[in-house]
């Protein structure tokens, strides 16, 4: 670890002025009630930890991980404390010893950077990457394939990248066909470079900052050689790690990537008229996705959407998180499961049949957690929602997409 970086994470620890604030939107101080479990109880943990006042131990270890990696304390924190990069190095320093975070960490390293190496593992055991997912599992071919039969169109108005990310890419390959539906009825062509590779969340969620760079990279030069002017991300989570992890990875070019990236929604919100959507009779309600709302800033635009397409129902507690987050099934499976189960309660009082979610992760907890209650509620990603919106007699129609999208100097 360079000096520079070890500074970072020391200045954010001496930059917290103990106020808890932390504590009002902390998800797992909400469950256990404990100061260990919150920001400012690990922050003053940490400092005693590398000032040498406390030795490595695994009731230590077990506070310091159990973190959601939710981003509402560091939006919320009135001194700036930027939590997530101490929780990164938190993550460096005590997962190596731990059975199977540490096990995670090496199949990391090992796999995400060669994508046709996790290829022939999803077809050798299709569903990995799944968790504890209950629902089908998905065809063992994945999305990157799929799509490599898209046909261009003849007269698009934008070309756009697309990145899928690790989750729609093995697990839900039918939320990229999704976007590419919505996205090529708005008449724009949509590209999914074959070099990507996973964006280097779960890397950074396991402390392992050299295999995130390392991806960070490989990604960088594929989206680069594609030949676009915009990257659409239909995953929160991934959409959050390159927006706000790859200017610290790689400087300025990654600052630049990350300029050039719209998650999926904002972008459709922003740039493609929706008023020619037909709404359907989908009762729904929304889960907000910590790291959209948190560190990307983006609330109303799923709303207004289902407002559009379908019958919807705002449910109490929408931003409660779903327990996925920062692996913590991982550290603490017991504690995962029981912020999953607040959250399945807030939806089980809605009378929605769906329950939408712009974020792949957060579906994967939920469909697990809907699973354990016994709820018959689906669980689905907004593009697949907006998708069956799509008019069927306008869903080729290159005349018609022509006027839905704005010009390529007001993107820029």
């Amino acid at each position: 670890m360079s000096t520079q970086t070890e500074r970072t994470w020391r200045t954010e620890i001496e930059r917290c002025s103990r106020c808890g604030k932390c504590r009002a939107v902390c998800p797992v101080f909400a469950e256990d009630g404990t100061e260990p479990m919150v920001a400012r109880g690990r922050i003053a943990l940490m400092s005693a930890f590398v000032e040498g006042r406390l030795k490595r131990s695994p009731e230590l270890t077990h506070y310091l991980n159990c973190c959601l990696r939710c981003y509402q304390c560091v939006e919320i924190c009135s001194s700036g404390v930027r939590y997530d990069l101490v929780q990164t190095e938190i993550r460096r320093r005590f997962t190596c010893r731990m059975l199977v975070p540490g096990l995670a960490k090496l199949a990391c390293r090992l796999l995400l950077p060669r994508q046709r190496l996790l290829d022939l593992v999803q077809k050798l055991r299709p569903g990995f990457l799944i968790g504890r997912r209950t629902s089908p599992r998905p065809d063992k071919t994945s999305a990157l394939k799929q799509l490599e039969s898209l046909a261009p169109l003849p007269n698009p108005r934008l070309r756009v990248a697309f990145f899928l990310g690790c989750r729609i890419n093995y697990v839900y390959p039918e939320i990229a066909r999704a976007v590419v539906k919505v996205l090529n009825w708005a008449n724009i062509d949509v590209v999914a470079p074959e070099e990507q590779c996973c964006c280097g969340a779960p890397a950074l969620a396991l402390g392992d900052t050299a295999t995130a760079r390392r991806l960070a990279e490989k990604n960088l030069k594929a989206f680069e050689d594609s030949g676009t002017e915009v990257t659409i991300m239909a995953c929160a989570l991934g959409a959050s790690t390159i927006k706000n992890e790859y200017p610290r990875l790689l400087g300025s070019e990654g600052e630049a990537f990350a300029d050039r990236l719209y998650e999926f929604f904002q972008f459709v919100s922003e740039f493609i008229g929706l008023d020619e959507l037909e709404q359907t009779d989908t009762a729904c309600t929304y889960h907000d996705p910590c790291h959209r709302r948190g560190m990307l800033g983006v609330e109303d635009p799923p709303r207004d959407i289902l407002k559009r397409v379908s019958l919807y129902e705002e449910m109490e507690g929408a931003d409660l998180c779903c327990g996925r987050g920062n692996l913590l099934d991982l550290f603490s499976a017991e504690l995962s499961t029981q912020i999953a189960a607040r959250k399945v309660e807030a939806i089980q009082k809605t009378s929605a049949q769906v329950v939408v979610t712009s974020c792949p992760n957060c579906m994967v907890g939920l469909e697990a957690g809907m699973a354990r209650a016994g709820s018959a509620k689906e669980v689905r990603h907004l593009a697949q929602i907006m998708a069956e919106a799509v008019p069927s007699d306008q869903a080729n129609s290159s005349e018609q997409r022509t006027t839905l999208i704005v010009s390529r100097e007001t993107i820029r």
